[in-house]
């Protein structure tokens, strides 16, 4: 199995859909990618485990996870898989609840009874025939059935304690994670929350403890660990694609965190 990174591009979705959902079987290894759209996925059957966002959870029947374009997951199967699967992007989702999830540090995995089990997996039977079928108001039925299963996970793994952050900072973390590889400022982020940059500065700092600059070093110090590790990039490729607009800086600030440098960080972890 490649440790190459890759990506999956909403280009997947069939006749480039707003959401598709359906059946699927692994029985093969998928190595460390991510994706830049929604999807997700309840096991029905088999074995395996997953490692989400650097944690591993078992795959087996009634396990149920969100993932987002934010995460980074792999799959690896003792026993062939099957999957009922949900592919989204975020104009299925409302407002409030985009922000909720992608304003969210916590990863999406829960483990079903099978009670449970069976109604989470009727809900999606049912928003596949929705997505097969050319209905009156088909769009609505299928936003109101996903956000049904999405409030299903969510309840199941609900923690971390950024959830009981308010709305505003949600909104705020939400548009940094979705933009933190781009040339995102203070300014345009204090914009998409009707903030002055000075006001949200000092807001920002106060309620994440980071300053913006650190909390964005941060967020592409991580994408560029993970990069590091499971592709065969050129660090310089990864200090851009990161975010990073200077090899220099890019090198200072990972050796500032990690205390190496990126070359010597990725030969002692591979």
């Amino acid at each position: 199995m490649s440790n190459n990174v890759y990506m999956l591009s909403s280009k997947d979705f069939p006749k480039n859909q707003q959401l598709c959902a359906g059946r699927i079987i692994i029985n093969k290894n998928y190595h460390l990618h991510f994706h830049d759209f929604f999807e997700i996925e309840l096991i029905t059957n088999g074995e395996g485990r997953q490692i989400l966002n650097g944690k591993t959870y078992p795959l087996k029947r009634g396990a149920a996870y969100l993932i987002r374009p934010t995460d980074f997951h792999s799959i690896e199967t003792t026993s062939e898989l099957s999957i009922q699967k949900i592919m989204f992007n975020e104009a299925m989702l409302s407002n409030t609840l985009a922000i909720d999830i992608i304003g969210s540090t916590t990863d999406y995995f829960a483990l079903f009874e099978e009670e449970e089990f069976s109604r989470l997996s009727e809900l999606i039977q049912c928003l596949q025939y929705e997505s097969d079928n050319d209905f009156e108001m088909r769009n609505a039925v299928e936003k109101n059935l996903l956000e049904c299963i999405i409030i299903c996970i969510m309840r199941k793994t609900r923690k971390s304690d950024i959830d009981t952050k308010d709305n505003q900072l949600r909104q705020a973390l939400s548009y940094i994670h979705l933009n933190y590889r781009n040339a995102v400022t203070l300014k345009q982020s204090a914009k998409s929350i009707n903030m002055t940059p000075a006001y949200f500065s000092s807001w920002f700092h106060k309620n994440t403890g980071k300053t913006y600059t650190e909390y964005l070093t941060s967020l592409r110090l991580s994408y560029a660990e993970k990069r590091l590790i499971t592709s065969s990039d050129t660090i310089t490729e990864i200090c851009f694609d990161s975010g990073f607009y200077s090899v220099s800086n890019f090198l200072k600030e990972f050796k500032k965190k990690n205390n190496t440098t990126p070359k010597n960080y990725r030969k002692a972890l591979k």
